[in-house]
């Protein structure tokens, strides 16, 4: 699952149902999940079941109408065809008219595990079932893994954005910053003898910024903000998001990478960390916030590096 939340939609006119879909996105990304739908057009059963194998998967859960507006395919067929492909992924299946009993439809065809709603209680029940699949997916300690997980995808990203602008790019303000980005490693690096090395030349500081022990993750956001700064269109509003990146990602990262687990009096797990002398304790408040935090910087660094690509021609930039 990852930060990513994927629906599956079955439903011929998806939007009738918009603003139930819309308030699943928000509540989401109350919790610090985005929300992916995999497909909302017209399915016929060929095209379900080639949609299924593909990328079945990845489907967190599925949403199936009743009337899919075909005389040969409806909602339980279609329930049919997920529950036999995935056999253990949710289903929530609905209809608006009241005259269809939709679990006497599903026994007919014996489909199991599948929760059945009005159309006018979809919202909730969504927000119901959305909240059971996190909870089965995740734990705190399991979360630890999936945020960390987030967190060095970006500082990769930082790191190829970095390495490939400075290979590629023959711009005097990347040479700047090259030459900032040189000072910065220097001097971390003498601290270490087994790291220092001459940077006379343009390659030598290519090896360092491709190394996480030389080149770290503070050092990869400083880098970025002076690439960024170079831009003659920059995205505003996103670089004042990735200014708040080292106290919303790079700190919490730091408490969440020293984190203890104790047992309370009552018996339930508690997770805290020392940081800064200060107990902070890693619950689930704490957790929905830092994932907050990382859609929202994923979404600012990944358009802060494409507008650098584009600005100092890099090959990768789309």
């Amino acid at each position: 699952m990852k930060l990513k939340f994927r629906l599956l939609l079955i439903d011929d006119n998806p939007d009738s149902i918009r603003e139930t879909i819309v308030s699943l996105h928000e509540y989401l990304g109350e919790r610090g999940f985005a929300l992916f739908i995999q497909d909302s057009r017209k399915f016929s059963k060929f095209e379900l079941e080639r949609e299924l194998q593909k990328r079945g998967k990845n489907i967190d859960l599925v949403l199936v109408d009743f009337n899919l507006g075909q005389e040969d395919f409806d909602g339980t067929t279609a329930a049919q065809s997920v529950r036999s492909r995935l056999r253990y992924t949710d289903i929530v299946f609905y209809s608006s008219d009241p005259a269809i009993n939709l679990y006497t439809k599903l026994a007919e065809l014996n489909i199991s595990g599948v929760y059945v709603v009005n159309r006018e209680n979809l919202a909730a029940a969504l927000e119901g079932v959305a909240d059971t699949i996190i909870g089965k997916a995740i734990d705190l300690n399991h979360m630890r893994g999936i945020t960390m997980a987030e967190v060095a995808e970006m500082d990769l990203l930082m790191g190829q954005t970095i390495t490939s602008t400075f290979i590629e790019s023959s711009d005097d303000n990347v040479k700047d910053v090259i030459s900032k980005t040189r000072k910065s490693i220097s001097k971390s690096a003498r601290q270490n003898l087994n790291y220092v090395r001459k940077m006379d030349d343009f390659q030598d500081i290519i090896e360092f910024v491709k190394d996480s022990r030389k080149f770290s993750s503070m050092q990869k956001y400083n880098a970025i903000k002076r690439l960024a700064s170079k831009l003659t269109d920059p995205p505003e509003s996103y670089l004042s998001t990735f200014h708040r990146y080292e106290e919303a990602i790079i700190k919490m990262r730091n408490v969440l990478a020293h984190v203890m687990e104790s047992e309370n009096e009552d018996g339930s797990v508690e997770l805290s960390s020392i940081h800064d002398g200060e107990k902070i304790i890693i619950d689930d408040e704490w957790m929905d916030q830092f994932r907050v935090n990382l859609e929202k910087q994923r979404i600012a660094l990944e358009k802060i590096c494409k507008a650098i690509k584009k600005e100092f021609s890099v090959i990768d930039a789309t």
